[in-house]
Order: structure tokens, then sequence, then C-alpha cells
């Protein structure tokens, strides 16, 4: 099971990823400025931590067409 900073990495392309996903462009910035922050080590903020799981959630069906399992 993926952490909530792991999915964010993943959907931003960070980490390897099994599969293609598709980011709107409105989410585009935001997710990768989170993925950056926790790529370099750096902890969210409770609320960043909050908009980056509805973030996961609103993606959740591309990551379970890609394999994962995201129970957060």
């Amino acid at each position: 099971m993926k952490t909530v900073e792991d999915c964010i990495e993943i959907l931003a392309g960070m980490q390897v990823q099994n599969g293609e996903f598709k980011i709107d462009r409105s989410d585009y910035n935001l997710i990768t400025s989170l993925a950056r922050q926790t790529f370099r080590g750096t902890g969210l903020t409770d609320r960043q931590y909050q908009l980056a799981r509805e973030k996961v959630l609103h993606y959740r069906q591309q990551y379970e067409a890609n394999g994962y399992d995201i129970d957060i």
C-alpha cells in the first residue's frame, strides 16, 4: 500500500509508475509542486496533506486501473 506522498509522486511521474496517468490541467502545477516537496524530503503541512489526499482520491480510478492499491 502506498502513502499519500508516494501517490502524489507517482501521479507527477517522480516515481516509477505502472501505466499512464492523465492529470487535469488545473491540477498540474499543484501536484508537481507537492511532489517536488515530498521528493526532497520536506513534509507536508496538515492543509497540504488534506489537499494531496483529496487529489489522490480524485484520481483513484486511474490508480486502480494501473494496479495500485490506495486505501487512504
